[in-house]
């Protein structure tokens, strides 16, 4: 008994002298992203998909205004200069590009990007399925198999940039699919700094069940990994949402042998449903901010809620220039 005892004061305290010692990150912000951007002295050019939305033309004015991004609006233009009108905001030197019908706008914005007459694609007001479709169906455009939403949030408290998937596109995964999100997490993770990003499948519970497949699922992506067919990560699961973002937890819950203490970097949910419902209360009970991009796609798309707000939609454009220089520089 008094073994034990002294083998669990001396774990909580080595864990703490380790804490305590690791060299301090520093990790990328959205302002350091914003202020990186801003000291490179160059114009983004944005194809708008839908862009008879209120706080889609507020952000673009934004950035025209500090200098970072120039604008192309796309879609029907007397409803654009309408809302524009009614609500002051300055579009009278934002190239108007008119069309009618949601796909016809989607496809026009991706030809753009796709011609380098735009460098990114930004979904305004248009409807996500259209979206999707006309991205997904452009194998010029698509670039993976599968094409995923990347959530990446700012949560209050949190030492880093946590990334999120899929709360946005694919609602039942399968495992190979699974592995898609990961290669889509990764790659953005990637242009964030993140070298060998640590990825946490969570489920309700640390171990497997053959009654949940999420366990089942997440135990075999991280033999997966530890084979060497999921590269350029490290990947652990089932592990419970606590020992994936609390860094105090691996106090409580050491484990010699395990990849993740506390510090993910992508977390991977088992569906859309679990994935949307934490997204959502870290938006809106924990006041995190967040932006969202596109993952698997030759070209940076922020894929922006039509309901957000003009700071998500601003940090979703930010988040798709630092995308696109990462893109850029590794084409060199």
């Amino acid at each position: 008994m008094k073994v034990s005892v002294l083998l669990f004061i001396f774990l909580i305290i080595s864990n703490i002298f380790v804490t305590i010692c690791e060299e301090e990150k520093n990790y990328v912000t959205f302002e350091k992203m914003y202020e990186h951007i801003k000291a490179l002295g160059k114009k983004k050019i944005i194809a708008v998909a839908g862009a008879d939305n209120l706080t889609s033309l507020q952000t673009c004015r934004k950035c025209k205004d500090l200098g970072i991004a120039d604008f192309i609006l796309i879609g029907r233009i007397e409803k654009i200069k309408e809302i524009a009108n009614k609500n002051n905001v300055d579009i009278s030197d934002f190239l108007i590009v008119d069309k009618r019908t949601d796909l016809e706008i989607a496809s026009h914005a991706a030809k753009l990007v796709k011609m380098h007459q735009a460098d990114i694609f930004y979904k305004g007001g248009l409807n996500p399925i259209v979206t999707l479709k006309a991205i997904f169906e452009d194998e010029l455009f698509r670039k993976n198999k599968l094409v995923t939403g990347i959530s990446i949030m700012d949560i209050p408290k949190h030492e880093k940039l946590l990334i999120l998937t899929d709360a946005h596109v694919k609602a039942y995964p399968t495992l190979n699919q699974k592995i898609e999100l990961i290669k889509n997490a990764v790659e953005v993770a990637n242009s964030l700094g993140i070298k060998k990003p640590k990825v946490a499948v969570v489920a309700g519970i640390g171990n497997i069940s053959r009654s949940m497949r999420e366990t089942e699922d997440a135990s075999r992506l991280t033999k997966l990994n530890d084979i060497g067919q999921i590269k350029g990560c490290e990947v652990e699961g089932p592990v419970a949402f606590d020992i994936a973002v609390d860094p105090y937890s691996k106090i409580f819950n050491y484990v010699p042998t395990r990849k993740i203490k506390g510090d993910a970097d992508i977390i991977l949910f088992h569906n859309f449903h679990h994935a949307n419902i934490a997204y959502n209360l870290l938006l809106h009970i924990v006041k995190a901010r967040s932006a969202t991009l596109l993952g698997g796609t030759r070209y940076p798309v922020a894929f922006a809620s039509r309901s957000g707000s003009e700071e998500y939609k601003f940090n979703s454009i930010i988040c798709a220039i630092y995308f696109h220089e990462y893109i850029t520089s590794n084409k060199k």
